[in-house]
């Protein structure tokens, strides 16, 4: 039986197992607390069903922020940085903070995201 299943919530994501993790990118307890406060449910197949755009998908504009804090040379995000850093048809940005940027440095993160409109 899944972690899921034994907290009665079959084919979804267990944050449990990650809260440790995100305490340690969150350092601001008041901050861990509102987001914590705001976790739903997360379908496993947000993970697993690939999405399908058909010809759609030459439309959909690129852009890839890179959350350079506690990334290493093989990190799959840091790799996948130096790929899309001069593929065309992407515009990419650098910040300087973790995943969780978006609760860390707010300010930071909507000046990112601004720049890429």
């Amino acid at each position: 039986m899944s972690a899921a299943d034994t907290a009665g919530m079959p084919g979804c994501l267990v944050i449990d197992s990650y809260a440790q993790w995100i305490r340690l990118l969150v350092p601001d307890s008041v901050d861990q607390e509102w987001l914590f406060s705001k976790f739903v449910r997360q379908p496993l197949a947000t993970y697993t069903q690939p999405i399908r755009l058909g010809s759609l998908a030459a439309a959909v504009p690129r852009a890839f922020v890179f959350c350079t804090e506690g990334k290493e040379a093989n990190d799959v995000f840091a790799s996948t940085a130096t790929r899309l850093r001069t593929a065309p048809g992407w515009r990419y940005r650098e910040l300087t903070d973790n995943h969780m940027a978006p609760i860390n440095t707010p300010e930071a993160t909507a000046e990112v995201i601004l720049s890429l409109t």
